[in-house]
């Protein structure tokens, strides 16, 4: 065979040009191929060509250390994710360097950042770091993910970093949050669930910029009480998944700017009046719970456009869900549903509805208003027959009725009405 015609010809004939065109081309198919570091360790153009950009992506390629790393000066943005990547004490040869991003890399050693001071973002997610080393002249970082580690104490030194925006520290081994998680006043994000933190500290109200939450404490039964009004006054998005929470205490209430709640995987009974009250959520989770009622204020959430209320004891449904006009996904698979209220036909930008896994015996006449309807999974439930209006779903691409007892009859019937492009499985 020519060498020329393989994958590793083809590049070295495109870098031998020194063309800048034939090198992007010779990097996409070494960087398809997993050859890149098979090429930069002895063809100089590439070399040459890396030194006058500003980034290089190295992820899903076998970077061990190279001694050229030095000559990469001028780089801002280094990424070797999904390696086995080895050179630590290379990357201070880096000062311009702003983006470092060593995620999936099996790391064991907290990599050197002596000299970096100018990183603003630094992912070192899904290692094995036991630790976080001498974060050195990087305290201007902006966005730092150490989760998904073996890390069993939040580092001291993070203490340091007053810019900080975004701190991703879940899914490691923590017990304590510091008190000094405070002080960190322009973090915007805070990842740190999946840990073992028995609580929460009084000095995170003072995260008055804080936009993002998401954080769960053992053995925790209710909410904790995040403050007044006046702290965490940004809050967008709050994650209290996977606690043990029973109940939804009014002090929720204070944070009016809410629009994502996570309560998934709790032990809640009810979908308090409460929630009801945060009119901005436009996301709600309460999946793999035991609610068994909704409580009528729901009706009160004009913005929602996602409700999740998948793997509950729901028997029936309040009317008031008729009234979530913006409402574009519904969860409400895995329940113990036996009949739908007729004004759930009314929620007309419903794109996705999932009530697969119920006691369902009929169905609503006029389903056919569900006209953005895209997807609907009814599977696994006690339906005979399909509302006539069925026809009338111009836009449904899927309608699962697997696992229902509908006899051959009413199958040639649903064919016949279904739209055109509309896929229906029994």
């Amino acid at each position: 065979m020519d060498h020329k015609t393989t994958p590793i010809g083809k590049i070295r004939e495109l870098l031998a040009t020194a063309e800048p065109v034939n090198i992007e081309l010779a990097l996409d198919l070494a960087e398809s191929q997993n050859l890149l570091m098979d090429l930069y360790k002895d063809v100089q153009p590439l070399i040459d060509f890396l030194k006058q950009h500003q980034a290089i992506d190295f992820d899903k390629n076998k970077i061990q250390a190279r001694s050229e790393l030095s000559s990469l000066y001028n780089i801002k943005t280094f990424a070797a994710g999904f390696t086995l990547f080895k050179a630590y004490d290379k990357l201070s040869y880096l000062t311009q360097l702003e983006n470092l991003f060593l995620g999936h890399c099996s790391l064991t050693h907290f990599p050197d950042l002596k000299g970096l001071e100018h990183l603003k973002k630094l992912d070192l997610g899904t290692n094995k770091l036991g630790s976080v080393g001498d974060i050195g002249d990087s305290v201007l970082l902006e966005e730092l993910n150490l989760n998904s580690n073996r890390l069993k104490e939040i580092p001291e030194n993070i203490r340091n970093l007053k810019s900080l925006k975004r701190l991703n520290l879940s899914n490691n081994r923590f017990k304590n949050l510091p008190d000094w998680i405070g002080e960190l006043t322009n973090l915007e994000t805070l990842l740190i669930s999946g840990n073992l933190i028995k609580k929460i500290p009084d000095s995170i109200r003072q995260l008055r910029k804080l936009e993002v939450l998401s954080i769960n404490v053992s053995k925790r039964k209710t909410i904790p009480n995040l403050g007044r009004a006046t702290d965490l006054m940004n809050l967008r998005e709050l994650s209290l998944a996977s606690n043990q929470i029973e109940e939804v205490p009014e002090t929720i209430t204070v944070h009016k700017k809410l629009e994502h709640l996570n309560l998934s995987r709790n032990y809640l009974s009810t979908f308090s009046r409460h929630i009801s009250k945060l009119h901005k959520l436009q996301k709600i989770d309460l999946g793999h719970n035991q609610i068994t009622v909704i409580c009528k204020e729901i009706g009160s959430l004009q913005c929602l456009e996602h409700l999740e209320l998948r793997q509950n004891k729901l028997e029936q449904l309040p009317r008031e869900i008729g009234q979530l006009k913006e409402l574009n996904y519904l969860g409400l698979h895995n329940n113990q549903l036996t009949d739908l209220p007729d004004p759930i036909t009314d929620l007309e930008k419903l794109e996705c509805l999932r009530l697969n896994n119920n006691q369902l015996e009929q169905l609503p006449e006029t389903l056919g208003k569900l006209k953005n309807l895209e997807q609907l999974n009814l599977s696994n439930n006690k339906l005979r027959k399909i509302p006539r209006s069925l026809s009338e779903m111009v836009n449904l691409k899927l309608l699962n009725l697997e696992g229902n007892p509908i006899n051959f009859m009413e199958r040639l019937r649903i064919k016949r009405m279904r739209q055109k492009g509309c896929e229906v499985v029994f």
